[in-house]
């Protein structure tokens, strides 16, 4: 097994800094782009430390503020923070001596954290993070019936502390978020919903404009109104 290595990677080292990221699991607050985009609005100078031992490896974007002597630490905005694997806590120790950190404040992503943060006597959980699945909807080689749309494509609702890991999906949650979206599939009041073939097709709606209605210096309101039921007719082909 090979030592542990360090690099500090500054944000001007794009290439550098992507690499680094390469087989971490991380957030968008971790690349380059926010990072950069946070230190173009800030003037913070910013980091990536990058940590590694073996196939361990754990990243955190940094950013100082403070003059010499009095500089502090933060992570850019976003949830971002270690990420990676456990075992780097003596080398960050080391690091943050170095530098001559008086503080620092480093917000922590709950999908990404290392194990064992939470035991840490430095370690203060301030909220509760809800998370959305997004990635239980329709993939293209299976096609699904409007009848099971809404089933196959909830969105769960996780809550999990702000500086631990998120668990498996509990079977309280699972089943709520399948049994709000287990209904058919809704449509806005305003969007007609397609005919099908060979059944009944409806008139398009009338719509008037009212002058008189219409506040001074404002165009003429206009209102519409949908035909009655009695008034569908038989699609052609």
């Amino acid at each position: 097994m090979s030592g542990a290595a360090r690099r500090v990677i500054p944000i001007e080292e794009r290439a550098e800094w992507e690499s680094a990221l390469e087989g971490v699991p991380h957030a968008f607050a971790h690349t380059w782009a926010s990072c950069a985009a946070m230190a173009l609005t800030t003037g913070y100078p910013t980091f990536l430390y990058a940590w590694s031992e073996g196939n361990a490896r754990t990243v955190c974007a940094i950013a100082e503020r403070g003059d010499e002597g009095e500089i502090d630490i933060l992570t850019p905005y976003g949830f971002g923070g270690f990420a990676g694997d456990a075992g780097f806590e003596d080398d960050w120790s080391a690091f943050v001596r170095e530098r001559g950190y008086v503080c620092g404040y480093l917000g922590l992503n709950p999908l990404f954290a290392p194990d064992g943060l939470a035991d840490r006597s430095d370690f203060a959980q301030h909220n509760v993070v809800h998370l959305l699945e997004l990635s239980r909807g329709r993939t293209p080689s299976a096609p699904r019936s409007p009848a099971t749309a809404a089933a196959r494509s909830p969105v769960l609702g996780r809550t999990a502390p702000a500086s631990s890991r998120t668990g498996p999906r509990s079977p309280s949650s699972s089943s709520a978020a399948s049994a709000r979206s287990s209904g058919p599939a809704a449509r806005h009041p305003s969007t007609p919903s397609p005919p099908p073939p060979g059944g009944p097709c409806w008139p398009a709606m009338t719509c008037s404009s009212s002058a008189s209605k219409a506040p001074m210096g404002h165009p003429p309101q206009r209102a519409c109104s949908a035909p009655p039921r009695s008034a569908a007719r038989p699609c052609s082909a």
